[in-house]
């Protein structure tokens, strides 16, 4: 059985190092997006703003939701 290097990585939860390898693409996304100033724009599980950030540096409106399971 063959694992997939990226489920492994999200459930080791080294969060820090999978947002580092995600920056081009939040940024690529809102320029794919037309992002532009004063749009309204809503990021759920914004994580640590890989595509918000990019998105409020255009002129953005936007509201970033973070879910973190609280623990048991």
């Amino acid at each position: 059985m063959t694992i997939n290097p990226n489920k492994a990585l999200w459930e080791k939860g080294d969060f820090t190092r999978i947002a580092e390898s995600m920056r081009e693409s939040g940024e690529a996304l809102v320029t794919t997006l037309g992002i532009t100033d004063g749009l309204d724009v809503l990021d759920l599980g914004c994580g640590d703003g890989t595509t918000a950030l990019p998105a409020a540096r255009l002129g953005a409106n936007v509201l970033g939701c973070r879910h973190r399971q609280q623990p048991r």
